[in-house]
């Protein structure tokens, strides 16, 4: 194990004699990042906004037709079922869907 320590602090000592010490400036970095070309809009945005409206649409799909189509004369433990997994699967698409409005790098992003 000794021996690998030593290799890394050889490799470590000819790496920094070989190369060049950055300055002490606190503004480097920011000139750096100025001077980056603009980052090129991603193109497959748009995949990811039409899967979210197809849920949403799906989502409101599932809504009406339990709403429209069940017999709730007697309730039994599968539309308690139904409704609990239709409850869930609808916030986590809310929640889903605020965080990726709120995530989002401009409103062209979306």
């Amino acid at each position: 194990m000794k021996r690998h320590n030593d290799e890394d602090e050889k490799l470590a000592r000819l790496l920094r004699r070989g190369s060049f010490q950055a300055q002490d400036n606190e503004w480097f970095t920011p000139r750096v990042m100025n001077r980056l070309p603009e980052r090129a809009p991603k193109s497959h945005r748009w995949v990811g906004n039409v899967l979210y409206l197809a849920a949403i649409m799906v989502c409101a799909g599932c809504w009406c037709w339990l709403l429209m189509e069940g017999d709730y004369e007697v309730i039994t433990v599968r539309d308690i079922v139904n409704f609990v997994i239709l409850i869930v699967m609808s916030l986590a698409l809310v929640f889903s869907t605020v965080w990726h409005i709120v995530h989002a790098d401009s409103a062209g992003d979306l």
